[in-house]
């Protein structure tokens, strides 16, 4: 889709919301999210594993993380704010 193509619609309308419910402590929920140890262990599809992880939680901050390949050679990095 063009960037013309999507100037008309709303933000609400190009949003995607996922929800998922966890039987765990938001504490626990926390930690996995919020921990690059925690993150690399279990994000990312197999034979994808999480190899760079940098997340800081202050006001603006920034996290960023990247996927290693089966080739070895280490994806684009992603994140936000």
């Amino acid at each position: 889709m063009s960037a013309d193509a999507s100037a008309g619609e709303a933000e609400a309308d190009r949003e995607l919301i996922i929800t998922r419910s966890f039987d765990a402590p938001a504490r626990l929920l926390f930690e996995a999210w919020s921990k690059p140890e925690h993150l690399k262990k279990w994000f990312g599809p197999v034979g994808y594993p999480v190899t760079m992880c940098e997340m800081d939680f202050r006001k603006g901050g920034q996290w960023r993380a990247a996927m290693t390949g089966p080739t070895g050679k280490q994806q684009t990095p992603f994140g936000g704010e």
